[in-house]
């Protein structure tokens, strides 16, 4: 089974997602210059919207200081342990395989880094905190390279240690982004996770225009005989409506998810997923711009197999003077483009259907069911 989820989001003007000039990332699209938000800026605020849903949602934590985290949790399992033994024994359990994460640390006591980015999961950070309580005389046997002693070469763990870190990180588990997003850890392949979503970079319907804000500032302690800003600056924008897409695999999600595979969980995910996906936005620049606008429309589409990008349904840039205007204009163009491709290609025992949610444009006479609510997209996304 595919989900799809398509959207028509009109922002105000705005700055959601900047490139490394600090201006609106963009794009060439049906050879004029579109407006662009990267994919990972969408990922990213929906992981946020899990971590700050009131329900029971799991989700991973994508951090360097993977460290800290577990030396927190030795403590927490036994309270009287010495601060530097934790601190060595979370240390060795990163830096030995099948882990064999590079640890950087300043200087002895400081803040201990992994030399990339990991993706762990509750379980996965509860798992070593438990060797290291389990097995903590052990470890303290152990060097590592950020002991005092500085050793040169990684440490290395019993097998039956080993064994269990390396079954802790490839088995499957029940945090949502993980499970959605994937992961990649170089140093143990084998605890990659396939991404059960896939994810478009938001690009807009029509011709964009760049701008700039220039703007100033006055010392509010400023003599009043004195004239003159005390700071200017300049915070470029752009005004766009967007076409966003996302895909997800029900089948890969569910081989993700594993214990937590339940049908329950599995429609608990999805759901979490569609609301995210509906509801979040980037959040680059919005304390100057609140630019806080949901979508014009939402298409939801379930099918047996395939998946299909509309985005062709904007080649040719939509026109502030087409019927309704850019955003209404756009969610037409979106359904229009399903429907043909439906036609073109859809399958009698595809089971393909789309609930969409509209507050403009045709949603008349095509392959779905217009809703009413933001509830019925979400229901229809997330059925299993």
């Amino acid at each position: 089974m595919i989900i799809e989820l398509h959207a028509i989001q009109s922002f105000a003007p705005a700055n959601l997602n900047r490139d490394d000039q600090g201006a609106p990332k963009d794009c060439t699209f049906g050879g004029v210059p579109r407006a662009r938000v990267s994919s990972q800026s969408w990922k990213r605020a929906m992981r946020v919207a899990f971590r700050e849903s009131s329900g029971t949602t799991e989700v991973g934590t994508r951090t360097k200081r993977a460290h800290q985290a577990i030396v927190e949790r030795i403590a927490e399992l036994t309270p009287d342990v010495d601060s530097e033994a934790a601190r060595h024994r979370a240390a060795v359990l990163l830096e030995a395989k099948p882990l064999g994460l590079s640890l950087k640390s300043d200087d002895r006591g400081g803040e201990v880094k992994t030399g990339q980015l990991v993706f762990f999961r509750s379980s996965d950070l509860a798992t070593l905190a438990g060797l290291a309580v389990d097995h903590g005389e052990l470890l303290d046997g152990l060097a590592s390279t950020i002991s005092p002693a500085k050793a040169k070469e990684k440490p290395v763990l019993p097998k039956e240690i080993a064994a269990v870190v390396r079954s802790a990180m490839t088995s499957p588990g029940a945090a949502l982004d993980v499970a959605l997003f994937g992961r990649f850890v170089a140093e143990l392949p084998e605890a990659s996770v396939d991404a059960a979503c896939q994810v478009a970079h938001a690009v807009g319907t029509h011709r964009i225009a760049y701008e700039a804000d220039y703007y100033t500032a006055v010392d509010d302690l400023k003599p009043e005989d004195t004239e003159g800003a005390d700071m200017i600056g300049e915070i470029q924008f752009n005004a766009s409506c967007f076409y966003r897409y996302a895909a997800i695999d029900v089948d890969q999600l569910t081989l993700n998810l594993g214990a937590a595979s339940e049908p329950e969980h599995v429609h608990a995910a999805l759901a979490a997923f569609a609301r995210a996906f509906v509801m979040t936005a980037p959040t680059g620049k919005q304390t100057t711009f609140a630019a806080r606008n949901l979508p014009t429309a939402v298409l939801a589409v379930r099918r047996e197999s395939g998946a299909a990008n509309l985005i062709n349904a904007f080649v040719t840039p939509v026109k502030a003077g087409e019927d309704g205007g850019i955003p209404a204009a756009s969610a037409t163009r979106m359904l229009a483009e399903y429907a043909t491709l439906e036609r073109m290609y859809g399958a009698d025992d595809d089971g393909a259907g789309g609930a969409v949610l509209l507050s403009g444009g045709d949603g008349e006479n095509g392959p779905w069911r217009t809703v009413a609510h933001v509830d019925d997209v979400v229901e229809h996304a997330s059925r299993v």
